[in-house]
């Protein structure tokens, strides 16, 4: 089988091999490419290579990196109309973005099919939202009841649009605002925490938002390979006046040579 830059050589073969990624993601009609290289290298004939190569596709985008509280990537249309929103469906439920302004991770999808086989029942907060990256397969496939916090109003507005084109308006509520002073406190059995800069303010929040005292975390890392994340875990519960009964370290996946994606799956209750 021919990969994604063999197939595209042949069909355009004066193409700079260095500057093609080695695959892409795939956003409803609208490809996106990922590199560490300067967008201002890659040109439209690349993209509308790319067009020529997959019918289906609309749209290319190169994303570079994710920046800010807001999760903003740094990307660029390079060939093709781009309508917005734009509607992806993914494990039975859709999810509405705009691609150019807000981040949505494919390479998570192995995660969210993991969260519908670990998560059937219960409540579940969601710190860090977006447009239910992590929490909306739960809310339209498993009928949970979620609370997704989301602290940018341009991003929240697809969170609202994705709650009321998924048809959960009655078990999925969306939350403007900053998640250290806007979540929920004493209803959750599970807690999401989906973005890699979190605090201990932020775990803090998380916390009193469990039920009772007592439920189950989830929280990303992005750390060096052979980083010890269930230490650095467990001792900011701890600093919390709270203590992890048991946890899972979990690969999401390699984010670079250098780094990985880490979620921890941690059983936690307040120290009475």
């Amino acid at each position: 089988m021919f990969s994604f830059k063999e197939r595209l050589l042949s069909v355009c073969p004066d193409l700079p091999k260095e500057l093609i990624p080695k695959g892409y993601y795939r956003l409803g009609n609208v490809i996106i490419l990922r590199s560490r290289k300067k967008w201002d290298m890659f040109t439209d004939k690349i993209g509308n290579c790319i067009l020529s190569l997959f019918p289906w596709a609309r749209a290319v985008i190169i994303q570079i990196d994710t920046e800010g509280v807001y999760r903003r990537p740094v990307s660029k249309l390079i060939a093709g109309n781009l309508e917005i929103p734009l509607i992806h469906k993914e494990l039975g439920t859709y999810f509405v973005l705009d691609p150019l302004k807000i981040t949505f991770s494919p390479g998570n999808h192995y995660e969210r099919e993991l969260l519908l086989h670990e998560i059937k029942n219960g409540v579940v907060v969601d710190m860090f939202a977006c447009v239910g990256n992590l929490s909306m397969p739960l809310s339209v496939i498993n009928n949970v009841k979620v609370y997704g916090v989301e602290i940018s109003p341009y991003t929240f507005d697809f969170l609202v649009s994705t709650v009321k084109k998924n048809q959960v308006r009655t078990r999925y509520v969306p939350i403007l605002g900053d998640n250290r002073k806007v979540t929920p406190v004493n209803v959750a059995d599970y807690v999401l925490m989906g973005y890699f800069g979190w605090d201990l303010s932020q775990l803090r929040s998380a916390l009193r938002a469990l039920r009772s005292g007592k439920g189950v975390v989830y929280s990303h890392y992005l750390v060096p390979r052979g980083s010890d994340v269930a230490s650095i875990f467990i001792n900011a519960v701890n600093s919390l006046s709270a203590e992890v009964i048991d946890l899972e370290v979990r690969k999401v996946k390699s984010f670079s040579p250098r780094k990985v994606h880490y979620v921890i799956i941690a059983n936690i209750q307040h120290v009475s």
